[in-house]
């Protein structure tokens, strides 16, 4: 499914990932290691390690990151 979604953001060019396979296997890495992006106590709240990983998904397939608000 996000392969899908890669692909055809990228035919419509919503985004330009500069690979849309490789760029696929790096996003689903990260929802693979989710349980792993926050530690209890640790330095950032669970809203701040979210904000930075969706950062990096979105500079991933080329779109700039926007502010997002998180309400807990």
């Amino acid at each position: 499914m996000l392969s899908a979604i890669i692909a055809a953001g990228a035919a419509e060019a919503v985004f330009t990932p500069e690979d849309p396979a490789e760029t696929t296997r790096a996003l689903l890495g990260m929802c693979q290691s989710i349980t792993r992006w926050h530690q209890p106590g640790g330095p950032l709240t669970l809203a701040q390690v979210a904000q930075r990983y969706i950062g990096i998904a979105l500079l991933a397939i080329d779109v700039s990151p926007v502010a997002i608000s998180w309400s807990t």
